[in-house]
């Protein structure tokens, strides 16, 4: 594969000033010039980095793959950090490579002639093969230098970002008048730095003679420091979503012979139905028919077979034998092959409750019997609940839900869409650690320690979602509970008061709920008639206390109420409706401290 790399010229100043140009590596010696300071990428490319520089011009956006030929190790002539930094004399950056050099072949098996010695005209350069056999990726440059960070601490980590540079052997060193020289290795331990610099100040090529022997290279890959977020999101991005997996695994394969109809008359129905437009569906699908040379595959035709699938408006449903080849149990129609809406006769429902009586719900699920409270009997919130949270301003609703996150067994995605994102963590911080407010923010001004241990499985969302939007949120993030704090606040478009957005809300909550396998929990305020009477006392709350339409809390499967005096700390918890579970109410301490919420025992 041919390799490419950027070069730049220097300035008067010694700096790389004209950038961007992308050769052929192969080609770089004819790029040198006497009295001129020339650079290098320390990273090579592929031909993508051609076609990404035609369209914006520059490398520093690159998105492709970097690759690793060798390792080159800047031995600087700096050493230490802030104020205890300094520079060290020719003798000092010398005799310290020589420790490097040293360190290579004892510690990391090198042979003395694997190792390329240069001076660079102010410190070092050492180059060898790539001992970690790094893989190309994008995020590359990110994993060689903290590799080199942990195992070469003494070198300049500057040239390994993603557009670092490395001055080119026999350019010029425009801020000592020196060139960048190879040296020997018995120059590099008898020769004085005197000596050596006075060879660099000619670029006249030195013919070194090198041992023609193949070494093997060794091999400390397990010694890595990888990336994981990016290697994680790099996978992610790679592989098909939740959402009908069928059709993009069809595309990702491409156009295989004996089945293109089959395949293309699943694929563009699922386009059409997600709303793409036609036009999109016929730019798609050339391209996954652009490997097969066969004349039924020619533009026009793909073009005509495209126009006929949209016209005739049908879409196979999960049970279609090309659906069935590709199908996968990451998707979200897999348990109940429901992709186009069916109707079940009573062998079908028969076989789908089979299915859920005999699956482990144990690891979906959440016991509140256990896991918040202590119960005669236990508490199921199972996939497919919505449940809802109920009671007055500042009684503790938000606290609850924080609760019963904090300790869920399940990955919780809180759609936080009252409060900071600071005060939420916070108040997740005091529920974990039972830590007052000011103790939170003391730990974080005196430590650098983290307090989230714990709280890795909740991921939070911080602005309005709208409701439309919510399902495709929960594909990317594949929560088991999700918690949403108000429901009063998710945008409804089209809405034209509480009254539509709660009515609306509920059905569209339920509906994710099934088709998504998820625990949600809605929040919900009271109105206000709801909460005291005529004078001035605390109602006891029902199914039809909340703001809105009365329908969002009677299509959930549980409603809990949370009620109280705000002054005081005591708190009754109970059920308000609780399809299928035993009803109960606890007493509980809420302390405004740490919110936590600990049961009452009598």
């Amino acid at each position: 594969m041919q390799r490419y790399i950027e070069i730049a010229y220097g300035d008067e100043r010694g700096q790389p000033s004209i950038r961007n140009m992308i050769i052929q590596k192969e080609d770089l010696p004819k790029y040198i010039q006497d009295k001129k300071e020339l650079y290098r990428s320390y990273y090579t490319y592929d031909a993508d980095i051609i076609e990404h520089k035609k369209v914006y011009k520059t490398v520093s956006s690159y998105k492709g793959k970097y690759y690793l030929d060798r390792i080159i190790l800047d031995v600087d002539k700096h050493e230490g950090l802030g104020e205890q930094r300094r520079e060290l004399t020719d003798e000092e950056v010398l005799n310290k490579t020589k420790r490097m050099v040293q360190h290579l072949e004892e510690e990391w098996q090198l042979d003395r002639y694997q190792i390329s010695i240069w001076y660079s005209g102010t410190g070092y350069h050492l180059s060898f093969p790539d001992i970690f056999h790094f893989e190309p990726s994008n995020f590359l440059p990110d994993e060689v230098k903290f590799t080199f960070s942990k195992y070469f601490p003494e070198m300049d980590t500057m040239p390994l970002m993603k557009t670092g540079l490395i001055r080119v052997g026999y350019s010029l060193n425009a801020k000592s008048g020196r060139y960048k020289i190879p040296l020997t290795y018995d120059e590099l331990q008898n020769l004085t730095a005197s000596e050596i610099i006075e060879l660099s100040r000619s670029n006249e090529p030195r013919k070194l003679e090198r041992d023609d022997t193949e070494y093997s290279i060794p091999d400390f890959r397990h010694l890595i420091i990888k990336n994981v977020q990016k290697r994680e999101q790099e996978k992610i991005n790679q592989e098909p979503t939740k959402i009908v997996t069928c059709a993009q695994k069809m595309f990702l394969e491409g156009s295989q012979k004996g089945s293109g109809h089959n395949v293309m008359l699943a694929m563009v129905s699922s386009w059409r139905l997600s709303g793409m437009p036609l036009e999109a569906c016929i730019i798609l699908a050339k391209q996954w028919a652009s490997g097969r040379t066969e004349a039924e595959w020619a533009p026009y035709q793909v073009e005509k077979q495209v126009r006929y699938i949209w016209e005739k408006g049908y879409t196979p449903g999960c049970d279609h034998p090309v659906r069935q080849k590709y199908c996968d149990e990451k998707c979200i129609y897999y348990k109940n092959k429901n992709y186009v809406q069916e109707v079940y006769d009573i062998k079908s429902l028969e076989r789908n409750y089979v299915m859920t009586v005999k699956s482990d719900l144990k690891n979906k699920s959440i016991n509140l019997n256990g896991t918040l409270f202590k119960l005669k009997n236990d508490f199921m919130l199972v996939p497919e609940d919505v449940v809802y949270i109920m009671g007055n301003k500042g009684i503790g609703k938000t606290a609850l839900a924080q609760n019963l996150a904090v300790n869920s067994p399940l990955k919780t995605l809180y759609l936080n869409l009252e409060f900071s994102g600071g005060l939420l963590y916070r108040r997740f911080c005091q529920i974990k650690h039972q830590l007052p407010k000011a103790e939170v923010d003391m730990h974080y001004k005196l430590h650098n320690n983290s307090l989230s241990e714990g709280l890795e499985h909740i991921y939070v969302l911080d602005v309005s979602p709208n409701l439309n939007s919510i399902k495709g949120i929960i594909a990317d993030v594949e929560p088991g509970l999700v918690i949403i704090d108000t429901v009063e606040d998710i945008i409804v478009p089209g809405s034209k008061g509480i009254f539509d957005i709660t009515d609306a809300v509920g059905r569209g909550l339920k509906q994710i709920a099934k088709s998504m396998k998820v625990i949600i929990i809605g929040i919900q305020h009271i109105t206000k008639s709801a909460s005291v009477d005529e004078k001035g006392r605390p109602k006891e709350l029902n199914l039809h206390s909340g703001k809105g339409s009365s329908s969002q809390a009677q299509k959930a499967d549980k409603v809990f109420s949370v009620e109280g005096i705000r002054e005081n700390n005591l708190r009754l918890v109970r059920t308000l409706a609780a399809r299928d579970e035993e009803p109960f109410q606890v007493s509980v301490e809420f302390d405004k401290n740490t919110f936590r919420m600990k049961q009452i025992t009598y």
